[in-house]
């Protein structure tokens, strides 16, 4: 559902829908444990008409396969983006 359908759907506004997603998302990047990490996986998708894009990482291992991170747009740049968001993420361990 879109976030607009969501509103509708719990009688609240788009704002308050955003805010809460904004919330959990922020609240699990924190909360984000990136130990064990060893195999992944590369994808892009359009995210909107036009050439508008999305890079996605997955984590494939074994027993745990989840989205890891996105970055906006398919170039080398972006999925550099996301390395080096990664590198701060698991420093000292």
């Amino acid at each position: 559902m879109s976030g607009a359908e969501v509103a509708e759907c719990f009688n609240t506004s788009f704002g308050k829908v955003f805010r809460a997603v904004k919330w959990i998302v922020d609240w699990g990047l924190e909360h984000r444990n990136l130990d064990g990490v060893e195999s992944i996986g590369v994808d892009e998708v359009q995210v909107r008409k036009g050439h508008h894009y999305a890079t996605l990482v997955y984590q494939l291992d074994a027993g745990n396969k989840r989205l890891l991170g996105i970055e906006e747009g398919r170039t080398e740049e972006s999925l550099e983006t996301f390395f080096e968001k990664f590198d701060e993420d698991t420093e000292g361990e």
